[in-house]
């Protein structure tokens, strides 16, 4: 459902040893150590291991990510920038500066990725409401030939259109469907952002992962599972948090065009230096800078991470957003109108002050509060 800036997939359940983090995390220890053998022991073979070894462990995913979106658009990225410019630099003996440059552009991807998975426990959790059983009602045969009503304990995704279910006070509802019987009022805030629990009789359409806090509900499923009415919030959350918003666009469209631009440009310094004398190796390195300094790699990682990050908060928080190019027009609003005070509250009234007729105020909460 999640996705990185590179289009590649963001898993879950990968090993630590293999995520982005860790890559990060022992490259950064590497050119942690290499540094003050090469700077104050002097050791340069050794420090070169270190260096190469931060270059290669931080790097493969620069790589890969800089190859992969070469051969998808023939258009080189950033991750092919920073490739270049590490590659150059390592071939002119500058160890140092190339294991830096891996290493800082690997802490600003483990960055984006956090953040990218820090949305994916919220927009799990605003699925997860849809309770994983469900008390089905089936008819079971009987020993005198007549048909008996039996409540039984079935999984959610089990459930077929026109099973009845029974929900009981404080249970959260397990599909779509229509009370059967009973009663109930019902918190729906969860689908609607309306917290004051709604009343709900006979005939009255319900919600999957809605709470029933009173009465008890017989429902007749009206959907199939994975087709309830929070599960398709969860994919547009899902497909929001993959649309690119305007800004994104162009940013994309910006890059796209400068990145070639840049290499031209680092080219054409590398030529001209050579030109008016310049030995080959400072050509190389006035060229190199210049690829790591023009790279817009904080304008490109910025946009996505902070559209995916403030979708997948505002799902969690119960506020649904189609997508990213309705967050960027939330910032243009200066006015907003409400229907009520209810709207802009939690909806959970508390005492604040006690007029007792008899006796004292901790007299009558105590009595209150007994009730």
């Amino acid at each position: 459902v999640l996705s990185g800036s590179d289009g590649s997939p963001v898993p879950s359940d990968r090993p630590w040893w293999r995520g982005r983090d860790a890559r990060t995390g022992v490259a950064m220890l590497l050119l942690l150590l290499a540094l003050p053998v090469d700077l104050i022991l002097g050791a340069d073979r050794v420090a070169l291991v270190g260096y190469a070894l931060a270059i290669i462990i931080g790097g493969w995913s620069i790589a890969r990510s800089g190859v992969a979106a070469l051969r998808a658009t023939l258009r080189p990225d950033i991750n092919f920038l920073m490739g270049i410019a590490v590659v150059g630099a390592a071939a002119i003996g500058a160890w140092i500066e190339a294991a830096l440059v891996v290493v800082l552009f690997s802490i600003g991807g483990a960055l984006e990725s956090r953040a990218v998975e820090r949305a994916r426990p919220e927009l799990a959790g605003l699925l997860s409401l849809t309770p994983e059983t469900a008390r089905g009602r089936r008819a079971h045969g009987h020993a005198d030939g007549e048909a008996h009503l039996e409540e039984i304990e079935i999984p959610a995704s089990d459930l077929v259109v026109g099973d009845e279910v029974v929900i009981l006070p404080g249970e959260r509802i397990p599909a779509d469907g229509n009370v059967l019987e009973g009663a109930s009022a019902v918190d729906q805030a969860a689908i609607t952002g309306e917290s004051t629990p709604v009343d709900k009789a006979v005939g009255d359409p319900v919600f999957a992962g809605t709470l029933n806090a009173q009465g008890r509900l017989v429902v007749r499923v009206a959907t199939a599972p994975g087709d309830t009415t929070m599960d398709k919030i969860g994919r547009l959350v899902a497909e929001a948090q993959a649309r690119k918003t305007p800004s994104a666009r162009l940013v994309d469209t910006f890059a796209r065009g400068y990145t070639p631009a840049v290499i031209l440009v680092a080219a054409l310094i590398a030529g001209v230096s050579l030109a008016f004398g310049a030995t080959p190796h400072d050509a190389l390195y006035g060229a190199l800078a210049l690829l790591i300094l023009a790279c817009p790699c904080a304008l490109v990682i910025s946009t996505p991470v902070a559209v995916v990050s403030a979708l997948g908060r505002a799902s969690a928080a119960g506020v649904l957003i189609k997508g990213g190019a309705h967050l960027e027009k939330a910032a243009l609003v200066d006015t907003v109108a409400f229907d009520k005070t209810g709207t802009l509250t939690t909806g959970k009234p508390t005492v604040t002050v006690v007029y007792p007729f008899e006796g004292s105020e901790d007299g009558v909460l105590a009595l209150a509060g007994s009730l």
